[in-house]
């Protein structure tokens, strides 16, 4: 019956009906190779932008130098940064931040050394930081090390003077 779909039994459909839907069919699937192009290439984008979020390796952000010792601070890359005990609010924020470039995620050290030799007197660090990508600071860690760091060496010289 030239009424029914082909194979079907189903009444009331006629050639033009499968044609039209054909169509549509082709439609959708030209529109959705295209969604999945666009999908794919926003995703690689996104990719790189929380890989470029981190450093990639050490890098010496800040180095001062006095007549006995040099104090360093150091980025230093995250890769295992883990968000998975994360308020989701909190981390779905975070993450649309990083892709959008407004925060970074690094590790942080903070080292005196004997300006001498550059053997290390005292050294603080922290890992899985997010601070702002603008803020040298870093959400105040910066100075939190530091105090740490002199600190630690404070205790280095007392230790070796008691020994003395």
């Amino acid at each position: 019956d030239d009424d029914s779909m082909i194979g079907t039994g189903i009444e009331g459909i006629n050639q033009d009906m499968v044609e039209r839907w054909q169509d549509l069919w082709e439609r959708f699937v030209l529109e959705l190779a295209d969604d999945v192009k666009s999908l794919s290439k926003k995703l690689e984008a996104d990719g790189y932008s929380l890989i470029e979020a981190s450093p990639c390796e050490d890098e010496v952000v800040w180095e001062r130098a006095t007549e006995n010792y040099l104090v360093r601070v150091t980025e230093l890359p995250e890769r295992d940064f883990d968000m998975g005990h994360w308020d989701d609010e909190v981390r779905d924020q975070t993450i649309c931040s990083i892709l959008e470039g407004k925060e970074r995620v690094l590790g942080l050290r903070v080292e005196v050394l004997s300006r001498e030799n550059e053997i290390v007197l005292g050294e603080e660090s922290l890992h899985g930081l997010t601070v702002a990508s603008d803020d040298k600071s870093y959400a105040g860690y910066r100075r939190e090390l530091l105090r740490g760091a002199i600190q630690q060496t404070r205790d280095f010289f007392s230790r070796h003077l008691k020994a003395a």
